[in-house]
């Protein structure tokens, strides 16, 4: 494993579902003896410990985040270094605890292990390239968005549970830490994607070949920012992400023929920060209609080889484009109930 240089968090998902409380507080010792065990080889060898993040239950929703330097003092959720890491999934991904694991949440976890090691081995074969080929760069998109989308997921439902717990204090604060963790490892994953991006891809794309990609994975991971910050955070990466998609926009629609996926991908993914993020459905609407209308236009010119990925698009841009225009519908009808009104007065 690559080591990391700036000594950000890396993680350890463990997932056990379907279990009493009992079991599971077994389960939290076995693992946490688990790790002790595992760390101390390290550790013994002068490997530094340094982040690890345990999710023992999605059935409990239980979290827990210690900061510790002390590999044998180590709490679920403590710390260690990327050298472990590896060994620690193939540890906790094994049945040595005897537990019967909920093959569906197994999934999961080991998925987005495999996501976060596809986005690390592509950094570095970056860093050692200075660039990347064309099936790489799809392939960074990828794990970004699939590692991306298993935080989104963890964070609404942490956030549920958060609103869920007024007036228990403690598990208030439980949930809120949990919430926040999530927060900053979606933080770190956005921030070094774009280090990446503005350091090594972007300067080495002379001939522009990934310009739309690369605006477009920018635009994203400020979009991403934005639906977990507040104040003037959130209006500072909801700026960044609008310049950013509107960059890519105007050099895909100069570029791009209409129907390919990467095209209307961009249209889909701008048109809902209009939506979610902006508040603005006449824009989203505006947007994702053009895009739409543009590549039916052409649809009997469509690529065989992109024919799954582009009508799976365009089913998304239909579909969003018939529920915004019941939401423009609706908000003309408000304005134009208040405009009557006041003419009234």
């Amino acid at each position: 494993m690559r080591a990391n240089k700036r000594n950000k968090p890396t993680n350890i998902v463990v997932l056990r579902d379907g279990l009493c409380e009992g079991q599971y507080r077994m389960a939290v010792d076995v693992e946490l003896q688990s790790i002790k065990n595992a760390l101390g080889k390290f550790y013994s060898a002068g490997r530094p410990a340094k982040y690890v993040h345990v999710m023992l239950s999605q059935k409990h929703n239980t979290r827990h985040f210690i900061k510790t330097n002390d590999v044998f003092s180590l709490q679920p959720g403590s710390f260690i270094d990327d050298g472990a890491r590896k060994d620690l999934v193939q540890l906790h991904c094994s049945s040595s605890c005897n537990i019967k694991m909920s093959t569906k949440v197994a999934k999961v976890a080991q998925n987005n292990e495999k996501w976060i090691e596809v986005m690390q081995n592509m950094r570095s074969l970056a860093e050692t390239r200075k660039m990347l080929k064309s099936d790489e760069r799809e392939l960074l998109s990828l794990a970004f968005k699939n590692v991306v989308e298993f935080h989104r997921s963890s964070w609404r439902v942490i956030s549920s549970i958060e609103q869920k717990t007024e007036g228990s204090e403690k598990k208030q604060q439980m949930a809120k830490e949990s919430r926040e963790m999530v927060e900053n490892e979606l933080r770190i994953f956005c921030e070094d994607l774009i280090d990446l991006l503005d350091n090594i891809l972007i300067p080495s794309d002379v001939y522009h070949e990934s310009e739309v990609l690369y605006l477009k994975t920018k635009g994203d991971c400020y979009y991403h920012l934005a639906e977990v910050l507040t104040g003037a955070d959130r209006s500072a990466v909801v700026d960044k992400s609008q310049h950013f998609y509107e960059e890519a926009y105007k050099s895909s629609k100069t570029s791009m023929n209409v129907l390919t996926p990467s095209h209307l991908g961009l249209a889909l993914n701008f048109s809902v920060f209009y939506y979610e993020i902006k508040q603005d459905p006449a824009k989203a609407y505006e947007l994702a209609k053009q895009a739409f209308d543009d590549a039916m236009a052409k649809l009997s010119t469509l690529n065989r080889d992109s024919y799954k990925d582009s009508t799976r698009i365009l089913q998304l841009l239909e579909k969003y484009v018939k529920l915004w225009a019941l939401d423009t519908a609706a908000d003309d009808q408000d304005v134009g109930g208040q405009m009557g009104e006041t003419g009234g007065n």
